[in-house]
């Protein structure tokens, strides 16, 4: 599971979902009376995930914090 920006240079996180499976979907009601988006709510369950962090692309500069009194 990829969250945000799919350009590979921007991912920051990926999370494996182990043995994940859909347990609810839910579609909004439709109406033609009007122009609301429709929705779909999906409910994922899953026995274990995974986390691995990658390395900050180098776009990203984080800011040089210096300690009090430093």
């Amino acid at each position: 599971m990829l969250l945000g920006n799919t350009d590979d240079s921007l991912i920051l996180e990926k999370w494996t979902l182990r043995n994940a499976w859909v347990q609810k979907i839910t579609p909004s009601e439709l109406d033609y009376e009007n122009e609301e988006l429709s929705t779909i709510e999906i409910v994922l369950v899953y026995d274990w995930a995974e986390l691995k962090v990658l390395d900050l692309p180098e776009i990203i500069h984080l800011p040089t914090v210096t300690p009090f009194g430093g």
